[in-house]
């Protein structure tokens, strides 16, 4: 039959509108970052398998997405990212260690280049005799630190213990510091006291107001 023969062949069946895993589905983007030059653009996104990844892309022709960071998903997840120079990223990483009432939750701040290289944890008390482990990575408060890739960072300091009780550095709360991100090197900005909870700074490197809580 020549009607027959000339009708379109029937394609899939839609699928019903499945209201649940619409309302449960991931975004399509978590965070977006464009560098200061305007050229590249760094993409959280979501990944298939779980967890993060943030992709670099140019904006100046070459559209082909270059990774930088991953995370694993259940036990880490990209919160967002800045540019802290043309070349270079901070991100600010979420990660739980233990299961159940065990479970410890940490943030890090985590600078590195835009194709993924020269990745470092900045802004966390790294002696091994610290008395307990900081759990705040850090959050900048202003990218214009005073030098490429040199940012305000408010973060927690964790005095370090010697032998028996005696405590070699008595530096302990939230305080601010001036970082480069690129060789981890630091100064303290504003001393850290255990009542600080938060400060801003003026866009041009200096902190300006702190908020407290008292204990």
């Amino acid at each position: 039959d020549e009607t027959a023969a000339n009708a379109p062949a029937a394609g899939p069946a839609a699928r019903p509108f499945d209201a649940a895993s619409a309302f449960g589905a991931r975004r399509g983007v978590m965070d977006m970052a464009i560098s200061p030059d305007g050229k590249r653009l760094a993409v959280v996104i979501p990944r298939p398998v779980g967890g993060e990844a943030v992709t670099v892309l140019n904006l100046d022709g070459d559209a082909r997405p270059q990774l930088a960071l991953t995370s694993k998903g259940i036990t880490e997840q990209v919160h967002g990212c800045h540019w802290v120079s043309n070349e270079r990223l901070l991100c600010r990483v979420w990660f739980a260690e233990g299961a159940g009432r065990s479970t410890n939750v940490f943030t890090r701040s985590v600078a590195l280049n835009a194709d993924g290289s020269n990745a470092k944890v900045i802004g966390t008390t790294k002696a091994s005799n610290a008395s307990y482990r900081a759990t705040y990575g850090g959050s900048v408060i202003d990218l214009n630190g005073g030098g490429d890739g040199v940012v305000l960072l408010q973060r927690q300091f964790v005095p370090g213990m010697g032998t028996g009780t005696l405590i070699r550095n008595s530096l302990e709360g939230i305080g601010v510091v001036r970082i480069d991100t690129a060789t981890g090197r630091e100064t303290v900005v504003e001393q850290p006291k255990l009542t600080m909870e938060r400060f801003i700074a003026d866009g041009s490197g200096k902190v300006r107001i702190m908020g407290l809580q008292p204990r």
